[in-house]
This record gives structure tokens, C-alpha cells and sequence, in this order.
């Protein structure tokens, strides 16, 4: 049964509801595990019948590009969560089209870096191979100086072969990039010292030292990537 105030029956309604109940979060204000407004509505996703959380799903779509940054936070963290629900291609418009909606724009609650990171960060996560309009708009975030790091894995998830071949480029780019994607090369047992040497003379040596400690264990591997830079201190 609808509780009162919670009927989805309509796209105005859903819309209303959900922004609504973005707007009202607190932390521990509607269940003491909320970390975030989004996480009311993904559990009220799995409760709805197929036409009431397809309306959710539209009505969180719309919400990408409203003006209010924490309405479109939220909106983010619903497809974050709830990698199923169907955004009739709305996430890869606000990139695509909507950039400075987010770019630079702090994310209202308790993530660092901005909005176009968290936005990024989904649509990589909810990325597929084949999915080829949305890797050609990956592969372009993840040539922004600075916007690899985010994206990094849900894009080796969904086209390794491409980061390979662009893994230097990308470094130089967004040298914090690299502590992410050393974890994912090595998870999938691929080549790691051809790239640290290509790149070890262009990055800080700190986080570069950094990034390879955090990743392998102490071994030979991580002894001959630590050589490729100077000691610290």
C-alpha cells in the first residue's frame, strides 16, 4: 500500500516526491544509516512496482539538470546506486552538454571534489563494452587534465584496451590517476613496468612512490618500480 504522501501515480508526483524528500534529508533525519538524500530513494526503488520506479527513475533524470546542485547530487547518487535504473541517456547529456552545471561545483554533502567527478564517476561505473557513444565520451574525460582519476576504473572495466594504449597520456594528464590504475592493471594481470618507465620522469616523485607502495607488496616488483625514481629524501 502508497503511504500518504508517497504515491508515484503520476510524473508530477514522483517528481515532487523525490525532490521533496532530497530536500528534507538530514543526517540520521529519515533512517539513522543515511549517508545521503539518495539512499531513501533507493530503497524505495526496490519497493515500487515497474511503472511507479520507472517514474522515480525519469523523475531523478529530470532532477541532473535542475538548478539546485543539491538536487542534482542527488539525482547522481541514485544512479550511482541503483546501476539498473534507466536514465534514458540523461547522466551522459549533463556531461556532454551540461558541463558547467557541473564542473567546479562542490558537492553538497560528504564527497570530495565536485560534481562533474561524481558525475563522472557514475556514468563510468554504469559503463559497458560496445557502449560506444558513451566510452567516446569517457575517453574524452578522461583526456581533461585532472578527470582520470574518478573514472578510471569503471573505463578499464569496460575498455581496457583503450587505457592501455592512452595509459601514458592519461598520467601526464592526471598523474593521480595513477595509484587506480596500477590497482586495476595488476588485478588483471597486465603489464605494469613498460608504463612506470614511460612515465616515472614526468610525475612527482611522491606520488609516485606513493601509488606503487599502496599497490604492490613488498617484492621484486615493487623494488624495481621504486627504483625509477629518486629516493625519498
Amino acid at each position: 500500500m502508497t503511504q500518504p504522501g508517497m504515491s508515484m501515480k503520476s510524473e508530477d508526483e514522483a517528481l515532487e516526491l523525490v525532490r521533496s524528500r532530497l530536500k528534507s534529508w538530514y543526517p540520521g533525519g529519515m533512517d539513522p544509516d543515511d549517508h545521503t538524500p539518495a539512499q531513501w530513494l533507493v530503497r524505495r526503488w526496490a519497493e515500487l512496482d515497474r511503472e511507479e520506479a520507472a517514474r522515480l527513475a525519469r523523475a531523478c533524470a529530470r532532477l541532473l539538470i535542475d538548478p539546485d546542485p543539491e538536487l542534482r547530487m542527488g539525482a547522481i547518487h541514485f544512479f550511482a546506486s541503483v546501476r539498473d535504473a534507466p536514465d534514458e541517456g540523461a547522466l551522459a547529456r549533463g556531461l556532454d552538454e551540461h558541463a558547467g552545471l557541473f564542473d567546479g561545483v562542490a558537492a553538497p554533502w560528504p564527497f570530495d571534489g565536485d560534481l562533474r567527478q561524481e558525475l563522472g564517476r557514475t556514468l563510468a561505473a554504469r559503463a559497458r563494452p560496445g557502449d560506444a557513444p558513451l566510452l567516446e565520451l569517457l575517453h574524452r574525460e578522461a583526456l581533461v587534465p585532472g578527470r582520470a582519476g574518478p573514472i578510471i576504473a569503471g573505463l578499464m572495466r569496460a575498455d581496457l584496451a583503450w587505457v592501455e594504449s592512452h595509459a601514458a597520456e592519461i598520467l601526464r594528464l592526471s598523474p593521480r590517476a595513477l595509484q587506480p590504475l596500477l590497482y586495476n592493471l595488476q588485478r588483471d594481470s597486465r603489464p605494469v613496468l613498460p608504463l612506470l618507465r614511460s612515465v616515472a620522469g614526468e610525475l612527482p616523485p611522491d606520488l609516485f612512490r606513493t601509488a606503487v607502495s599502496a599497490v604492490f607488496p613488498d617484492g621484486p616488483l615493487r623494488r624495481e618500480a621504486l627504483a625509477l625514481v629518486p629516493a625519498a629524501g
